[in-house]
């Protein structure tokens, strides 16, 4: 009797071990198996140890449908405290409207190098970071860096539409996110109307994905300033080395110029000598008129 207690004692004891030890078999059989790459297989090795270290193989689903509704409702809120607690949007929120946000709520980890969202994806769930640190990458470009009390997703109670991400957010340590879906956040401000209204006047986001930032690389700009240190640096070309065209037109401009004077002395609206020719073409024609009459009439008288 004394060896079978021992020996159940024991087992129980390196139970928990034994199933961890099948569960990294498993993993390793199925990246054998499917012929994943070797660096997506160490991503996937990483990721099970540290849930293992954090969750110790519980399912916490499995264990919270063991209890009653108001049970399930009171370890929730318990397991959301940190989020209700550090940011003011709870703050105003009844009891009842807290327990029917944390029923909503998944608490998810992420190891190093998991991307969380990707550019494009459609953006379905209002993220609070309880532990670690990620980085938003728009562009190839690291745009913002997220922490500990940081949220980050879309303004769902501002806009119906589902938006889409902008930007990479990937994990740099080892992350605890609270997340809630957007169908059910809206749910439950569509039913408390007065919880809606300081929800939306107090919660802050820390980076809203549907906004794209517009901004010059580092690159480009060197590239620019590079650019004009040549053409300082340059010869400045001469007339005669200038383009065909402009030099046809220079040639223009060099023959106008020159026909402009002759114009100018032949007639000038401004100066009046177009009315002193007109004076004198008149003039001319009166006294051959004249002439004409005289010869005429003396003609006349000598007949």
């Amino acid at each position: 009797t004394i060896f079978g207690h021992v020996t159940t004692i024991i087992q129980q004891m390196t139970s928990a071990t034994a199933k961890y030890h099948d569960m990294l078999n498993n993993v390793r059989e199925f990246m054998k198996l499917h012929e994943v790459p070797k660096a997506l297989s160490e991503r996937v090795m990483d990721y099970v140890v540290s849930t293992w270290a954090m969750t110790k193989g519980l399912d916490q689903d499995k264990v919270l449908n063991f209890c009653p509704k108001d049970m399930k409702a009171d370890i929730c809120v318990h397991l959301n405290r940190k989020v209700f607690n550090e940011h003011p949007a709870f703050r105003l929120a009844s009891d009842g409207c807290l327990r029917a946000l944390a029923m909503h709520f998944t608490m998810s980890h992420s190891a190093p190098g998991d991307l969380l969202y990707h550019t494009g994806e459609s953006i379905d769930s209002l993220c609070f970071i309880v532990t670690g640190s990620l980085e938003v990458i728009q562009d190839d470009e690291v745009v913002a860096i997220l922490g500990k009390g940081d949220v980050f997703g879309d303004s769902f109670w501002k806009d119906n539409a589902v938006g889409q991400s902008a930007a990479n957010v990937r994990a740099l340590t080892y992350c605890d996110l609270h997340t809630i879906k957007r169908d059910k956040l809206l749910e439950v401000l569509d039913f408390y109307h007065a919880f809606a209204n300081s929800f939306a006047r107090n919660l802050v986001l820390t980076y809203n994905l549907r906004h794209r930032l517009i901004f010059r690389k580092t690159a480009d700009v060197r590239r620019e300033k590079e650019l004009a240190e040549r053409r300082k640096n340059e010869p400045q070309m001469d007339q005669n080395q200038d383009h065909l065209v402009r030099k046809i037109f220079s040639k223009f401009r060099r023959d106008r110029s020159q026909h402009a004077p002759s114009v100018q002395q032949s007639s000038d609206p401004e100066k009046g000598d177009d009315d002193k020719n007109m004076v004198r073409v008149m003039s001319t024609t009166k006294l051959s008129s004249v002439a004409e009459k005289d010869d005429i009439s003396g003609n006349g008288t000598v007949t």
